[in-house]
């Protein structure tokens, strides 16, 4: 089935060589999300299991672009490997921490589509079984999928996130915070200038990292993981090596260094580094946030909730670009700061709100 016509309907084909077709399909849509761009899904390829990074070899690319009256509509790209007699097959972007999964598709892709797709990778990849997560409310690929498979609530699995959304002013964010957070945040900063210690923010909008702080932030990143794996501080300094080179191998922190839809903003204590948040700007209004962390040396400063802070004053001053990566317009200001997936307590405090991506197992 890999040798079809230029003008069939469906074809198979490796990922690398559709990268003109999902670049038109995805500019197309302006709901995509930063994770479906072929710049993403093209530097993280396969991804990268922490537990066990040489099981990714047992997966493979297989990608199908359907075609409607000539124009390419959709792009499902698919990672697959033979287990137990049977083909699991996800959607490419499952073993990277991005936060939203999906098809690529226009707009006006229709459901009748999705089957004429589905009933061709039936009869390609016989006895197969579809894993999927991560898929936004509002994909058109969850929605026809239900219908398809008549799939009752119980069966779609549900996985929290959270995003805070961002009004027009400082004040506003700041007025509808709880009583005890708004004074957590006045006590941190108290506490900073009672001690003799100063803060500054550093901000990087649209454009990768620099390997000076790439290597910086991972550094931070791996020392927090340390932390988090165990309490014993002999025990996380002898970790804290080897989970540094695992980040820094990973393709998805490879993305930092190449996307120019990249951000990421630093707060330093006494010129340290405090507390990171980096991520992607998104359509259409959107920060995407995979990666946020602080030193656990200032804890008693609160980090995290001072760089929320900032992250807020910033982008109500100054209306900061989004990336436009195609399709949409240029949009002018970052509406959410999403922080993903996980429901830490912290992300409600400071003003977060629930969302939720979705996910099944079927049998094609």
């Amino acid at each position: 089935m890999g040798n079809l016509r230029n003008d069939a309907e469906i074809k198979k084909v490796q990922f690398a060589s559709a990268k003109d077709i999902i670049e038109e399909v995805y500019t197309s849509n302006d709901s995509l999300s930063c994770y479906q761009s072929y710049q993403f899904l093209n530097i993280t390829g396969k991804g990268f299991m922490d537990k066990s990074p040489l099981s990714i070899i047992f997966w493979s690319d297989v990608t199908y672009v359907q075609y409607k009256n000539g124009t390419a509509v959709a792009v499902v790209p698919l990672l697959k490997r033979k287990t137990k007699g049977k083909t699991e097959l996800r959607l490419r972007g499952a073993f990277t921490s991005a936060g939203i999964l999906n098809a690529i598709y226009r707009k006006d892709w229709a459901y009748d589509d999705f089957v004429k797709l589905i009933g061709y990778i039936r009869k390609d990849i016989p006895n197969a079984k579809f894993c999927v997560g991560r898929l936004p409310q509002d994909s058109l690929f969850l929605r026809y999928a239900k219908t398809f498979w008549n799939l009752p609530d119980d069966t779609i699995k549900r996985q929290e996130c959270v995003s805070i959304p961002i009004p027009d002013s400082f004040d506003m964010w700041y007025q509808q915070l709880s009583k005890s957070v708004k004074q957590n945040y006045r006590t941190s900063l108290n506490r900073l200038k009672t001690d003799g210690l100063h803060f500054a923010v550093k901000s990087f909008w649209n454009q990768p990292m620099d390997r000076d702080r790439f290597h910086q932030t991972t550094k931070l990143y791996a020392q927090r993981l340390s932390e988090h794996n165990t309490k014993k501080r002999w025990m996380q300094k002898l970790i804290e090596i080897p989970l540094r080179f695992q980040k820094t191998v990973n393709p998805m922190s490879h993305t930092f260094l190449q996307m120019d839809s990249c951000f990421d903003v630093e707060l330093y204590i006494q010129e340290e580094l405090a507390a990171v948040c980096c991520g992607y700007l998104t359509r259409p209004d959107r920060a995407m946030v995979p990666r946020f962390y602080i030193n656990t040396k200032f804890s008693r400063y609160s980090p995290g909730g001072i760089l929320i802070a900032e992250i807020i004053k910033m982008t109500t001053k100054t209306g900061l670009p989004v990336y436009n990566g195609g399709g949409g317009g240029r949009i002018t200001h970052v509406r959410h700061l999403d922080l993903s997936r996980g429901a830490e307590k912290y992300k409600y405090n400071y003003g977060g709100v629930q969302y939720f991506t979705y996910g099944f197992e079927v049998g094609l």
